[in-house]
């Protein structure tokens, strides 16, 4: 963390250890007022993150970590996304953020 910034952390819905809410109690007391949940391959925790992150006066950042492997074999460059994430993972992904940047922009916050 840096002059109140931290864009990687993780949530109980990845391998963090305290659930949104207690994670932004904390982020708020240790002087943090900007930060990004990326838990690994969900948005699960994002908008508990959110809702506690503005009646804690931080600003939240949408996040994702995803498990992926890039090989190249016979001079193709191949994605082998991790089973556990699917095609339609990134799609709710994709429209979470739609919807975090329309909240976003309703409420008066503004984006980095």
């Amino acid at each position: 963390m840096s002059d109140g910034i931290d864009l990687h952390l993780h949530s109980d819905h990845s391998d963090g250890v305290l659930d949104p809410e207690s994670l932004v109690a904390l982020l708020a007391q240790s002087g943090v007022h900007t930060f990004a949940l990326t838990d690994h391959d969900t948005t699960a925790g994002l908008d508990r993150a959110a809702t506690a992150a503005l009646a804690a006066g931080l600003r939240a950042i949408a996040g994702i970590e995803l498990s992926a492997a890039v090989e190249l074999l016979r001079k193709k460059l191949t994605w082998n996304v991790n089973t556990t994430f699917s095609r339609n993972k990134i799609r709710n992904f994709t429209q979470y953020v739609d919807q975090y940047y329309s909240v976003l922009k309703t409420s008066g916050q503004k984006e980095i």
